[in-house]
């Protein structure tokens, strides 16, 4: 599904315009990046959660030129999906 199909399908079920629909979801979507961006996680009760994880720096050896490579400590967006999504999921 891509974003206009998502405005349509919530559209249809809310009974809502699709540009109410869609400001409310760049709204979301921007909310999201601000709280992430100041490190916040963002809980969804039986959804899930969006956070910054740390990856630590390290390095490896490229195994055709045997140089060594080093890569520095960054941070990584993830989202964890609550027990209640992987319970729904396996129900079906």
């Amino acid at each position: 599904m891509n974003e206009r199909e998502l405005i349509e399908s919530l559209s249809d079920k809310l009974d809502i315009n699709k540009t109410d629909i869609g400001r409310v979801i760049h709204g979301f979507i921007d909310v999201i990046k601000e709280e992430i961006y100041n490190n916040n996680n963002i809980k969804i009760r039986n959804f899930g959660t969006f956070f910054v994880k740390i990856l630590k720096a390290s390095s490896y050896i490229n195994p055709k030129t045997k140089e060594k490579i080093i890569k520095s400590e960054r941070k990584a967006f993830k989202f964890k999906p609550s027990k209640e999504i992987f319970i729904e999921l396996n129900k079906k």
